[in-house]
């Protein structure tokens, strides 16, 4: 029966493409008939035409010669007259000669025709006429088209006297019999021997075609004539139609039996199925108890019902609100009713009953189905937990459990808008690089575990801890008056301060500084500008002598960190005008040789009390301000100016380093402005290396790669700031033609007693050789560090540890 069933399609298909080919035959067959038929008719009738045509033609030269004229003085007179009558009534004439009885034309109707038609019509007379026939016609070509020359004798008194010839159009005469074959379709083909007189259409040889042979003027003309309307047309639509029928048949069959295959191997293979499936499978049935739909179990595959077994033996007919109940989801009962009557499956994640330990989670869908719901679970407590623990990572340090700087933000931006009043206080460690510096970054570690340990302890439950930073901490205390506050810090101060921290045989004493603002409507409500204004509190209580708090008021706006943006800012913007900058310069000092002078030029600021303003201050400051362009060519125009007025100290000056701002990088007028005060200058360009950051430098890579490329061609060298800490440093080497490479600071400083820095260290080094370049270790502190920068061949140091800055004019003074 199943062999049967896969041909049947085919089977059916196969019967009615064979009957419709064999209709499609038989119709071919008439229509061929039909058209064969068409083709002869239309033959005969051209045929019978062109004989009545010729036949008018030759009764007409007939007359003309029987009626010739005996008795007047100019016969050619009448000729042409008659011969124009003539010519006029019957169409198909081209022209109707006279000529004399040596075959010499004496008149014609179209003159231009009797130099062309002379010779041949003479050769024609004198030649090959013969008078024993009334008639004799020949085929002359004029121009490139075949005419039929029908000539005849006039007798006078039984003596040869003139010979009258009409000259006439075959094609004209073919179109104006076949003037209506071009709207259908009709081919036709008429030969006079071997000259082709018309040709309509093209003779096909896969249509049936008559032929025959007519008379006209005296010539035997050989006609084709082919007729094939619709003759495929018909059988092909017939065919057609049978071939896409089949199709269809064959299709909808084959669509049936597959649906019918399917549903029968779903119904045999579904226990099975259900059962090897990983997933626990319930099928609840809906039976109506007076209007509302209440649904029961009929069916559950293995894994569910070893699920809940060990809660509560689940038997066939066990309402969907009991089991609801067991799995701790009284709205499942619901929400299948909806699933059931609107037909849109649902899902969900739940937290299961602490009964069903280990399955904690479970992932439900429900699918409405021809008589009820199917329900589907599944085990997702790993991922869940997994889940879970990447989500506490994104939010959570690591090394202390507490808010990390990203969720403590956003937990600080949810209750700047609480009505309740609450204190963020910025904690930054007193003494932790003391620890972190001496004994490691284990210890460093340790001593940051519980200093987080005496925060919580001072906190309630509501109050926020996080850790923003590598010994900073955040705290928000909650539902508090500021004397409360108080006494919390205060508390926490004294912990903190009464702590010791032990490693190994050493005891260390730590502190901490506290900023502390309120989180009041009247004050700025982005949290990054809390936090920095609770950092400058920090700040200045850290300056005041540590392990203390400072409250940052709103209404001082020393201590407001916007307020202090804008002081430093005048302040920059006061430099530049009054030329307040002040040029320090710190040796880059040779490790494995003694050489010339080589100097970075550092630049520094002080405030309106004397107080040094940190360039990692109003740098950044500037940069977002726009002046980093107008600092950069301060820069520059001073330290030209300076080593032109002390030419000693410029002959034993190797190199002199400037650093380059990214944005003046990118400033398309800064690089012109840079060549023409070079030029301009009585400096050498050999004098002057240029400092670009790599992070700069990789950023902005065209435009450095053209700032090295033309400042080079006026001797300038070119120095790699901060190496190693962009993600592609090795590869920026490749594309940036500098001399030096200056390795980062963060690597150089606690390598001595950090293996992994000194690893990259050495390999930085390596590498910067490999490619014909000099190193330069930064941030060198100590003796210790410059011996295993020597061992590795860093060529270059800088650093507190080998010399200090010092105020530039007067070391250019001491040369003097």
């Amino acid at each position: 029966m199943r062999k049967f069933l896969d041909y049947l399609p085919l089977a059916s298909a196969l019967v009615i493409l064979s009957t419709t080919l064999i209709i499609a035959a038989y119709s071919y067959q008439q229509e061929f008939n039909k058209s064969k038929l068409r083709s002869s008719n239309l033959a005969q009738q051209l045929g019978t035409s062109l004989e009545i045509l010729s036949a008018d033609r030759s009764r007409a030269l007939r007359s003309l010669a029987e009626n010739w004229p005996t008795g007047l003085a100019n016969p050619v007179d009448w000729f042409n007259v008659r011969a124009k009558d003539i010519s006029r009534m019957l169409p198909g004439f081209e022209d109707i000669i006279l000529s004399d009885a040596q075959a010499q034309i004496t008149w014609s109707i179209q003159q231009d025709n009797r130099s062309l038609i002379a010779t041949p019509l003479q050769n024609l007379l004198n030649s090959t006429f013969d008078f024993t026939h009334e008639f004799h016609s020949v085929v002359i070509t004029l121009r490139s088209e075949h005419y039929v020359a029908l000539s005849m004798p006039v007798y006078i008194n039984d003596k040869l006297a003139w010979y009258l010839t009409a000259l006439i159009d075959n094609r004209a005469v073919l179109y104006a019999l076949t003037s209506d074959f071009e709207e259908r379709q009709i081919s036709l083909d008429v030969m006079d021997g071997n000259f082709q007189i018309l040709s309509l259409g093209k003779i096909k040889n896969r249509y049936p075609y008559a032929e025959i042979h007519s008379s006209f003027a005296k010539r035997d003309w050989r006609l084709q004539t082919q007729s094939y309307e619709d003759t495929y047309r018909q059988p092909s639509l017939i065919a057609l139609t049978g071939f896409l029928l089949s199709i269809a048949v064959y299709l909808i069959l084959s669509g049936w039996l597959r649906r019918e295959l399917h549903i029968k191997e779903l119904q045999s293979f579904y226990q099975s199925a259900a059962d090897a499936s990983l997933d626990g499978v319930l099928l609840f049935v809906a039976t109506t108890i007076v209007t509302r739909p209440r649904f029961t179990v009929i069916s559950l595959n293995k894994v569910a019902a070893e699920l809940f077994y060990q809660i509560h033996p689940i038997p066939s007919h066990t309402s969907l609100t009991t089991f609801s109940h067991h799995i701790g989801y009284p709205q499942l009962e619901e929400l299948s009713l909806k699933v059931y009557q609107h037909g849109e499956p649902f899902s969900d994640i739940i937290q299961t009953h602490e009964r069903m330990s280990p399955v904690s989670w479970l992932k439900i869908q429900l699918v409405r189905t021809e008589k009820g719901v199917a329900l589907t679970l599944h085990d997702v407590s790993k991922e869940q937990e997994l889940q879970q623990k990447i989500v506490f990572q994104a939010h959570h340090d690591q090394l202390t459990g507490l808010l990390n700087r990203y969720a403590f933000s956003h937990e600080l931006q949810r209750l700047v808008g609480e009505q309740s009043r609450s204190f963020l206080c910025y904690i930054d460690m007193d003494r932790f690089k003391q620890v972190n510096d001496s004994c490691g970054h284990v210890a460093g570690d340790e001593l940051l575990q519980k200093v987080a340990q005496l925060l919580s302890s001072c906190l309630k439950r509501n109050d926020v801890l996080a850790r923003v930073g590598g010994d900073e901490f955040c705290l928000v205390i909650r539902n508090k008056t500021l004397p409360q506050v108080k006494i919390v810090l205060d508390r926490l101060l004294k912990l903190i301060a009464d702590f010791r921290f032990r490693w190994n045989d050493q005891v260390f004493i730590v502190g901490a500084s506290i900023g502390v603002l309120e989180l009041s409507d009247g004050y700025h409500r982005d949290p990054i500008d809390m936090m920095k204004a609770a950092d400058a509190g920090c700040y200045i209580a850290k300056n005041a002598g540590r392990n203390q708090y400072f409250i940052v008021d709103d209404r001082t706006p020393e201590f407001n960190h916007i307020e202090q943006e804008r002081y430093f800012m005048n302040v920059v913007r006061r430099a530049l005008v009054n030329d307040e900058f002040t040029l320090y310069a710190q040796p880059i000092i040779p490790l494995a040789k003694t050489g010339q002078i080589h100097i970075e030029i550092l630049l520094r600021l002080k405030g309106d009390t004397g107080e040094d303003i940190s360039p990692g201050v109003f740098i950044p400051l500037a940069e977002r301000q726009g002046m980093m362009r107008e600092i950069d060519q301060w820069v520059i125009t001073k330290v030209l100016s300076e080593l032109e007025h002390h030419p000693e100290y410029l002959t034993e000056l190797d190199k002199c380093a400037i650093n380059i701002s990214a944005v003046s990088l990118c400033d398309l007028s800064f690089l012109p402005w840079l060549v023409a005060q070079l030029k301009a200058s009585n400096v050498p360009g050999s004098k002057l290396c240029f400092e670009i950051t790599e992070t700069a430098a990789i950023t902005n890579l065209a435009h450095a790669q053209k700032f090295i490329r033309e400042l080079r061609q006026l001797g300038c060298r070119f120095s790699l700031d901060d190496f190693g800490v962009g993600m592609s440093s090795f590869g920026s080497l490749k594309t940036l033609d500098v001399d030096y490479v200056k390795i980062d600071g963060s690597f150089v400083r606690n390598m001595k007693c950090d293996s992994s820095d000194a690893a990259l260290v050495k390999a930085m080094t390596d590498i910067v050789h490999s490619m014909k370049k000099e190193a330069i270790a930064e941030f060198v502190s100590d003796n210790e560090t410059c011996i295993l920068l020597k061992e590795f061949g860093v060529e270059y140091g800088q650093g507190f540890g080998l010399a200090m800055p010092e105020p530039w004019t007067q070391i250019c003074d001491k040369s003097k």
